[in-house]
């Protein structure tokens, strides 16, 4: 009996077949929807680039999802930035997906040699489906303003 699973060897997993053929349904259905999400994204970078003189949007000539953006803000504490974003209604990350709750900046901005001084700056926005134009226009504005009583 050692080594075998509890559910007998060959046992299916039906219903998780089930879940992943209609999971995977549903991601072809919302496949076209994307491009107006990755639209949206790119409108967000670039208002960020064009308004702030130090941000970056870290892996912007690398091919990335279209629902996410990565920007760093020189001189700035992304938490701080963070929390004034949640006070206002946008939900953002700091640092990347791997190191959520981490102080220091993650093994991934290191690895994509993120400088020091832009990394504890930095943001992850997720966009989707339900975001508008407007909801990133106004987060652009945050930013901005963010950065004019902020910056170093």
């Amino acid at each position: 009996m050692a080594g075998r699973s509890a559910a007998g060897g060959g046992t299916e997993n039906v219903p998780g077949l089930v879940g992943l053929g209609r999971a995977a349904r549903l991601a072809l259905e919302r496949l076209p929807a994307m491009d107006r999400v990755r639209t949206l994204r790119d409108r967000l970078e670039a208002a960020s680039l064009d308004a702030i003189p130090e941000v970056r949007v870290e892996g912007a000539a690398a091919l990335r999802l279209p629902n996410t953006s990565l920007l760093s803000f020189r001189g700035l504490d992304g938490e701080a930035l963070l929390l004034r974003l949640d006070g206002a209604g946008f939900c953002v990350s700091t640092g990347s997906a791997c190191a959520t709750g981490q102080k220091e900046p993650s093994h991934v901005l290191r690895a994509m040699a993120v400088p020091l001084d832009y990394a504890q700056g930095t943001i992850r926005v997720s966009l989707g489906h339900p975001t508008s134009s407007e909801e990133v226009d106004g987060l652009s504005r945050r930013c901005r303003g963010w950065w004019r009583r902020c910056a170093p």
